[in-house]
């Protein structure tokens, strides 16, 4: 290991062996997340060892906590990531289903309606989800953009609990985007009439559920376990 050189700029360290290139690391920025410097691995030439000792020379030379997103069947670099120090955060399950996934058949007890994101009487679903969405970032890599810039990235469609607005997600044709409840019940109710609906317009439908999405998990509960495509966060302070 000791034969390892880097090269570091703005954008990468370079891990070097000989004055060959066996590695490096790329960094980025989330334009909306910038308390976190994100990395890309390239650590596939090197023994886990070399790649734990990379990761801590790179922590060394940044000044911000380090973010690594890793997708299924990378358990190799997962490993190296516990090893070098990094936590792991966030566990996203990334959802598609059909109906014939549905643990049970889905009770429809609520009345869904639906409201436009340019209409001015959706500023409080804006709002209540912006909140929401903070508190469950803010001890990963907390949103630093504007309500605005959060706007901007919403679709255009959400469709709410008529009894209990509170209860809403924001749908991109048959993608559940975000989701928002006022209590565990109550979203459970909305949820099972939510996807029910969706199912009547779509053979399949996608949502992305996190670990620390409680609205979200309920949601992935409607369905049977299956093997499903996935992605790990990791931080390291």
């Amino acid at each position: 290991m000791m034969d390892l050189q880097f090269s570091q700029d703005m954008h990468q360290l370079e891990v070097l062996r000989k004055a060959t290139q066996v590695g490096k690391i790329q960094f980025y920025k989330n334009t909306f997340h910038q308390r976190n410097t994100y990395l890309r691995l390239h650590l596939d030439k090197l023994s886990p060892e070399e790649a734990v000792l990379v990761l801590l020379t790179c922590r060394e030379k940044c000044d911000t906590p380090l973010q690594v997103m890793l997708d299924a069947g990378a358990e190799q670099s997962e490993e190296v990531l516990l090893k070098a120090g990094f936590r792991l955060v966030r566990h996203c399950i990334l959802g598609d289903f059909s109906q014939t996934d549905l643990a049970g058949p889905l009770i429809s007890s609520t009345t869904v309606a639906s409201i436009s994101i340019k209409e001015k009487d959706s500023l409080v679903f804006s709002q209540a989800l912006f909140a929401y969405y903070c508190k469950n970032h803010t001890d990963i890599n907390p949103w630093t953009g504007s309500f605005g810039d959060f706007c901007d990235i919403l679709p255009e469609t959400i469709l709410y609990d008529q009894d209990l607005p509170l209860n809403f997600a924001y749908i991109e044709n048959n993608e559940i985007a975000y989701c928002h409840g006022t209590g565990d019940e109550s979203f459970q109710r909305f949820s099972q009439s939510l996807v029910s609906r969706l199912f009547n317009q779509y053979d399949r439908i996608y949502f992305e559920a996190d670990d620390n999405d409680p609205y979200a998990l309920i949601l992935l509960g409607l369905f049977r376990p299956k093997e499903l495509d996935y992605c790990n966060t990791f931080i390291l302070d």
